[in-house]
Formats: C-alpha cells, sequence, structure tokens
C-alpha cells in the first residue's frame, strides 16, 4: 500500500508498505492527481499514480475507529 504521508516541495513523501517492512518513496506531485492530499492511498498506473478513494475511505475509518476505542 503507497500512502501520502506528506506533501514537500514538488513533493510527495509516500510510506510504502508490504510484506512487513516500511520505506518511504518520494513521489513528484506531477506524476498526482492535483487533488491530492496527506493520508490519500495512492496507486500506481501506467500514466502515473491515482487515489484509490475506496482504500483512503476505509484507512479514514480504521484509523478513527482506533481513535474512538482509545477514549472509551
Amino acid at each position: 500500500m503507497i500512502v501520502v504521508d506528506r506533501i514537500e516541495g514538488k513533493y510527495a513523501v509516500c510510506e510504502v508498505s508490504g510484506g512487513g517492512e516500511i520505506h518511504y518513496l518520494d513521489v513528484s506531485l506531477s506524476e498526482l492527481p492535483p487533488e491530492v492530499k496527506e493520508g490519500d492511498v495512492i496507486v500506481k498506473t501506467p500514466s502515473g499514480y491515482s487515489i484509490d478513494t475506496d482504500a483512503t475511505s476505509a484507512r479514514k475509518q480504521k484509523i478513527l475507529k482506533l481513535q474512538n476505542d482509545l477514549w472509551e
């Protein structure tokens, strides 16, 4: 899974996870949709990257549930 961690200048710093390992990848903003934001899950396409809205939504819901569980 590739998640936009933060945007720095002309690059999105992305967290790439898989196989139990996490590493970071700098992706040029010119390869990403203009509406990309921190926390979005992105997928590589032949023409660059696209936002996986379903995975982004599921990830946000999971994080929200974890936060709510902390306060209960």
